[in-house]
């Protein structure tokens, strides 16, 4: 199983899921389920997680503060 976080990409967390769909690869989905939909295809679960860990923030803090950030749930998973 692969765990992809969807959150932080540049065009959002709709083409990071049109890129798991493509991949045809059973994945751990982790993102904000109201943009993602169905986008991510059959073989992907998606795990609700609409928090994120932004760019400059410390990132011990923001692991500690921020325990449903898609990042920290998809490290959990692995």
């Amino acid at each position: 199983m692969i765990a992809v976080d969807a959150n932080g990409a540049d065009q959002g967390p709709a083409a990071v899921a049109a890129g798991v769909a493509r991949s045809r690869l059973p994945v751990l989905l982790f993102g904000p389920a109201a943009e993602i939909g169905d986008a991510a295809g059959p073989h992907a679960e998606v795990v609700d997680a609409p928090e994120t860990v932004k760019a400059g923030e410390e990132a011990v803090a923001a692991v500690r503060s921020k325990p449903d950030a898609s990042i920290v749930q998809a490290a959990r998973a692995v």
